[in-house]
């Protein structure tokens, strides 16, 4: 399940709504790759600040013990998944979401959307952190390179 492309996308959406509490017992599983998310307590609190990361517990399980190159990897896999979020049509989204489902109605919904939109551009650093990583802007072919260059030479 670890491997599971679904559980890297659900990582991601935990780490775009700040929601630092998805375990893996939040999570159900049929078996084949489909997962459903369930416990959104801590999705979207009130203190998380475009720039905020968070401490999210699906990325640390998926990349315990991954050394730096692997993370590099890791997050890259990661943000190719953000064009597809980018896509998102707020504003239409806005109106689909009945304000009746919403604790505070259209202004919570607002606050919500919009800090949506202005985490996304931000991505890229909020992976970083969730992940650990140390050397920010490693570049993955130049390395890949150098690795296929030592096991020549050898």
């Amino acid at each position: 399940m670890l491997k599971c492309k679904q559980l890297i996308n659900c990582a991601v959406f935990d780490c775009w709504i700040g929601n630092a509490d998805r375990f893996p017992q939040n999570l159900l599983f049929d078996g084949s790759s489909e997962i459903r998310l369930i416990d959104h307590d801590d999705a979207l609190p009130d203190y998380l600040l475009p720039r905020m990361p968070i401490k999210c517990q699906l990325i640390e399980m998926l990349a315990a013990d991954m050394p730096e190159i692997e993370l590099h990897r890791f997050k890259k896999n990661m943000l190719s998944l953000l064009p597809k979020i980018n896509e998102i049509d707020f504003q239409d989204l806005k109106q689909s979401v009945p304000y009746s489902l919403v604790e505070n109605g259209e202004v919570e919904l607002d606050r919500a959307l919009s800090l949506l939109q202005s985490r996304l551009p931000m991505m890229n650093m909020l992976l970083n952190s969730a992940l650990g990583i140390g050397q920010y802007d490693l570049n993955l072919e130049a390395s890949e390179m150098n690795t296929e260059s030592l096991a020549n030479d050898e």
